[in-house]
């Protein structure tokens, strides 16, 4: 019996999800989605795209976490993070109430 957000594969007969991966052409990660397994590589695909497409990707993302997808220090993160804040490409913002966390939003100049 599959759990809430799987599905049955029709040819292995077997439980679980799949998940469709969308990267740039550097190897950078776009997005993720993740469907049950009975949903067809084909239809998995398409919503892939679609969401890439529409430009559903994340512009904002914690430095701790932009730090770790890049391999870079939180210090040269920051620092490229500035550059690019005085290029109007890239803002850094506070998390309200968190004390040191902050994020970087990609700003639609950036997306160019």
């Amino acid at each position: 019996m599959p759990a809430a957000g799987q599905g049955i594969d029709a040819a292995k007969k077997i439980p679980g999800r799949k998940r469709h991966i969308g990267i740039d052409t550097i190897g950078l990660l776009l997005v993720v989605l993740v469907t049950a397994v009975s949903v067809s590589d084909n239809a998995g695909g398409i919503r892939l795209l679609s969401s890439i497409a529409e430009g559903q990707l994340a512009r904002t993302m914690q430095m701790s976490a932009l730090a770790a997808r890049t391999a870079a220090s939180l210090s040269t993160l920051s620092r490229v993070v500035s550059r690019l804040g005085k290029r109007e490409l890239l803002a850094r913002n506070r998390v309200p109430g968190s004390g040191r966390r902050t994020t970087a939003t990609l700003a639609e100049a950036g997306c160019e």
